[in-house]
């Protein structure tokens, strides 16, 4: 697959910051930053087709859980991540 170069502008210490943790956890910040964008774009194509990237959590049982808090955790866009809160939220009644 071709490929282009994306040329982004940050904050010099975001940069020390991101390099820092990225290679903490043997990384590489090209990796990291083609899944953040890779991320932001399917869900923003999602918002864009009329779809939410929270509908796959629609049918959960919540009943539990106020409206407020099911909409704080629908901003999760990890499934796995998305499940593991409400699995402590739950637990904690």
């Amino acid at each position: 697959m071709p490929v282009k170069r994306l040329a982004v502008l940050i904050d010099a210490d975001l940069h020390r910051r991101f390099k820092a943790l990225v290679s903490t956890k043997g990384l590489d910040m090209s990796e990291v930053a083609r899944e953040l964008i890779e991320r932001w774009v399917k869900e923003n194509e999602l918002f864009a087709a009329g779809q939410s990237p929270t509908q796959p959590y629609s049918n959960l049982q919540t009943d539990r859980l106020s409206k407020e808090t099911i909409a704080a955790l629908k901003l999760a866009t990890d499934e796995k991540v998305f499940h593991a809160l409400l699995e402590l939220l739950h637990g904690q009644d």
